[in-house]
């Protein structure tokens, strides 16, 4: 019977520093892992463990999300759910993304930069496929057909392009310089957030409840859209920019970073996506509950 055996796991001063990570002093595994060992080493108390299950699981619940929302009657038929559709595509992406990052990472210090990139490159798509909810769904109405909502999208597009570079080239200084390094990369991911919430960031001080729109359209929410996600995505931006925080403990094995703020921050922007989804599309007049006015826009079936 095939016997598969767990990989030795070694303390920090047998790696090289560049698998480093403050604060750990054990439970790194060998620099130069096979595939096997790599997956292998997930079922042990790694330095990576935590990160690779909290970003594994999550990945299928957004998956399984999508495939509900995707099955339902006339979900991909009609433009009005496009929006939500482009967001949990990279949302379902990016935590496989940073899971495989986080699991091959140690096969090489050359393999570890690329897995990093592609999980620094899902991450920035990540933040583009917010800007299509965003742009969709919640706008100020005396934003539309602005300058800025015409280019909202694009910007959010050449911001994603711009931010990978930066956060990639954020790894090369690591070692000499960590404190530019940090900087670079904080920037790197909180920017793309700041830009993706400018409409959550207006709304609070300047719009009244009704003062929201979907392509061209005044409509009137249930309730305003919260805020509060954009808390999460900022934190985890902080998190992504500074993963290995100083400590003045020695903490072992285990390694927390951003790994649970991360999927957080999806399932959150997800359900407040969701939220202001059904709001809005009842106040549009889409699907069985439009019991009001004809509304004479293409995406409703009652009135088109």
């Amino acid at each position: 019977m095939l016997s598969l055996k767990l990989p030795q796991l070694l303390r920090v001063h047998q790696v090289p520093r560049v698998f480093w990570e403050d604060g750990i002093m054990s439970g790194y595994r060998r620099p130069t892992s096979s595939a096997l060992d790599c997956v292998l080493s997930s079922f042990q108390m790694t330095n990576e463990t935590v990160n690779i299950w909290t970003h594994f699981l999550p990945t299928w619940y957004f998956l399984w999300r999508l495939l509900a929302l995707a099955g339902g009657q006339g979900f991909r038929s009609e433009p009005y759910h496009w929006p939500l559709l482009v967001f949990l595509l990279p949302a379902c992406l990016y935590p496989f993304a940073s899971c495989c990052a986080h699991t091959f990472s140690s096969m090489s210090p050359r393999a570890r930069h690329i897995c990093y990139f592609l999980d620094y490159g899902a991450l920035s798509l990540y933040s583009l496929g917010c800007a299509f909810p965003y742009a969709a769904y919640s706008m100020p109405a005396s934003w539309l057909h602005s300058r800025l909502h015409q280019l909202f999208v694009p910007a959010a597009a050449l911001n994603s392009f711009l931010c990978t570079g930066l956060s990639c080239y954020s790894r090369f200084p690591e070692l000499e310089s960590p404190a530019l390094s940090k900087i670079l990369r904080t920037a790197a991911f909180t920017y793309p957030f700041l830009f993706d919430n400018l409409p959550l960031f207006y709304r609070p001080p300047h719009c009244q409840p009704g003062d929201l729109s979907f392509e061209g359209q005044n409509i009137q929410p249930e309730k305003p859209l919260p805020t509060t996600e954009s808390h999460f995505c900022l934190s985890s931006a902080w998190r992504r920019g500074c993963p290995h925080p100083p400590s003045t403990h020695q903490v072992e094995t285990c390694q927390t970073k951003h790994c649970c703020l991360q999927p957080t921050a999806g399932g959150w922007m997800f359900g407040c996506v969701q939220e202001e989804r059904g709001a809005t599309r009842l106040n549009l007049g889409g699907g069985v509950d439009h019991q009001g006015p004809p509304c004479h826009l293409p995406e409703c079936p009652r009135c088109s």
